[in-house]
């Protein structure tokens, strides 16, 4: 008879995605794996609105208010999730998984899939992260970058190429049989694929997305690497849309050993009407008080959306 042997483990997330540390011994004929993590942050947060009064939040959590404007959506202005990861080793090289994530405060789901990997690659089925997002993003902060990233998350069917080739290919399709008012539809909701590829200098990627509801092209490309203590992130993308965006920008940040990162973004949005222009700029510090639990100050301004400004504490697990 096959032995299972379920393995506990705990998984750091960083702003990458989650690095699992298993905390018991693996047999050899190991087929289920099991990783539980999370990400608790909370401090001191200030938001500074183009028009009203300014607020302070002491803590970071409330009983998940969303006031008008606030784009958090939720009492917790800091994102603190938890997680839980399965694996089943299958034979003839095949693996079954599954992958769940929440948000805290409202228990918002961030993932929820299943998938099945072999020798002809990967296939992720539910709510899971945005291969399209993950080419044409440029955002290395820890809170409050992206202002105009498209969605991390996206529900749908993913297939992705296997592990061993040197270009990783992500395809999805998302179809629900009806648009964004409500109305049904006969076509594809959203279709993208994105393609990345890692050389000794720089992370290179790009992507192709296709919404029907909203009638919308985009395709967008990002290179990122290091150099000594510096790493950096350039990006670019348009959107052919009703009002056409083109938006572009950068993150460098500059590691000072025992003292902890600088980092610096920016990142600027157009469009044909001038209609939702805005651009942002970032300045960070972080400071690591241990291998899971950090300091991070942020400071956001823009020319037309809330300033933002957070001194909070991470724990991992």
């Amino acid at each position: 008879m096959k032995r299972i042997t379920s393995v506990l483990a705990v998984g750091l997330l960083s702003t990458s995605g989650a690095a699992p540390v298993v905390m018991a011994d693996a047999h050899e004929d190991s087929v289920t794996t099991v990783s539980i993590y999370g990400s608790v942050r909370a401090g001191i947060y200030h938001r500074d609105p183009p028009t009203g009064e300014d607020t302070w939040d002491i803590g970071t959590v409330d009983t998940g208010r969303k006031d008008a404007g606030d784009d958090v959506g939720g009492g917790d202005k800091l994102w603190s999730r938890l997680g839980f990861r399965a694996s089943h080793k299958l034979g003839n090289g095949m693996t079954s998984g599954l992958h769940i994530e929440k948000r805290l405060d409202n228990f918002r789901t961030r993932h929820q899939n299943v998938y099945l990997e072999g020798a002809f690659g990967r296939i992720t089925l539910g709510q899971q992260g945005n291969p399209y997002y993950s080419a044409v993003t440029w955002d290395g902060t820890y809170l409050f970058g992206g202002a105009s990233d498209p969605a991390s998350r996206v529900s749908g069917v993913n297939y992705t190429t296997p592990a061993e080739s040197p270009v990783k290919v992500d395809i999805g399709v998302k179809d629900d049989d009806s648009n964004d008012d409500g109305s049904s539809n006969d076509g594809v909701d959203l279709f993208t694929i994105a393609a990345s590829y890692s050389t000794e200098f720089a992370n290179l990627s790009a992507a192709y997305g296709k919404n029907d509801n909203s009638d919308t092209d985009s395709w967008g490309a990002s290179a990122s690497g290091s150099v000594g203590a510096f790493s950096w992130d350039v990006g670019y993308e348009a959107r052919d849309a009703a009002d056409d965006v083109d938006r572009y920008g950068f993150y460098t940040g500059y590691d000072i050993g025992a003292a902890g990162a600088l980092y610096l973004y920016y990142e600027d949005m157009n469009t044909d009407t001038g209609a939702g222009e805005d651009d942002w700029t970032l300045f960070g510090y972080t400071y690591p008080i241990g291998p899971s639990t950090r300091f991070i100050a942020e400071h956001r301004t823009s020319d037309s959306d809330d300033s933002r400004t957070a001194l909070a504490l991470r724990v991992d697990f």
